[in-house]
């Protein structure tokens, strides 16, 4: 019953079994890793379908996309381009915040200054893409 109970556990444990057989057939574990991920890479990218509907507009001369007018126009153009902006402050304003509550405020304070000088490299990227397109 011993035996038999050992073997049964032997084939159980297959991590044990897939290791011991990378360890002694390498070779052949590289080469057919080799195959299939040449095999995969021959296969065609999947073409993904796009549907356009062409625009219309509706009695007040809004722009509709399906079936909804598209609303928001300057401020909301203009919130877009400030959020990338504004997000890394905010995050270090809040980090910094929650270090102080919970206590490791040094921590807290050199991630704080990691994210603001980010974000300082990020609003000086985002002047100069104004400026340029301007």
């Amino acid at each position: 019953m011993t035996l038999h109970g050992g073997q049964v556990s032997y084939q159980a444990d297959v991590g044990r079994r897939v290791k011991s057989s990378f360890r002694h057939h390498l070779g052949i574990w590289l080469s057919g890793a080799l195959f299939t991920g040449g095999m995969i890479s021959l296969l065609p990218a999947r073409e993904k379908k796009v549907y356009v509907s062409p625009l219309s507009k509706d009695a007040k001369g809004k722009v509709v996309i399906g079936n909804k007018p598209q609303r928001g126009g300057f401020f909301l153009s203009l919130l877009k381009a400030l959020v990338p902006i504004i997000k890394p402050v905010l995050t270090a304003f809040i980090t910094k915040q929650l270090a102080s509550m919970v206590g490791g405020a040094e921590a807290a304070e050199k991630s704080a200054e990691r994210t603001t000088k980010a974000a300082e490299k990020t609003t000086e990227h985002a002047d100069e893409a104004v400026e340029a397109v301007r």
